[in-house]
């Protein structure tokens, strides 16, 4: 094998490494950064009221911070710190205080989409981000 030959199968080689380091990198920055431990549901939307519940499997005593966004806008923020014992009655978590309620802005008639996001903030990387809480919602206003 020539200097050719040795100069592009060390090519080769490094350039598998490098992927499997950033492969790595991406990897470890997506579990700190969006954690697969929340667990929630957006149950009710309607022109009067938004409820649902929320927490986080690996902190299970800790409140989640909750955000409001109505046809992706942003409308409100609360914690997860409503009663909720019908969670814990079907097995989902320890402990019944994971609910929250958000009380329907006046919107005009129209079609709207609910969607609420549980916030994370990333002691790793300093970094926050939003984690969709259940599927989307919606309802109309007449």
């Amino acid at each position: 094998m020539g200097r050719m030959g040795r100069l592009v199968k060390f090519l080769a080689v490094k350039s598998v490494l490098e992927l499997g380091f950033v492969a790595g990198l991406a990897f470890t920055f997506y579990l700190t950064a969006f954690p697969t431990s929340f667990r929630g549901s957006l149950d009710v939307a309607n022109s009067t009221e938004i409820e649902g519940w929320a927490f986080d499997m690996s902190a299970p005593e800790t409140t989640l911070s909750i955000q409001l966004f109505i046809n992706d806008r942003f409308v409100a923020q609360a914690g997860a710190n409503a009663l909720r014992p019908d969670i814990v009655a079907a097995g989902l978590a320890s402990n019944p205080i994971h609910g929250f309620v958000f009380r329907t802005p006046e919107l005009p008639p129209g079609h709207y989409e609910v969607r609420v996001y549980a916030t994370h903030i990333s002691k790793t990387w300093n970094l926050g981000t939003l984690q969709q809480i259940g599927n989307p919602a919606s309802f109309d206003v007449k």
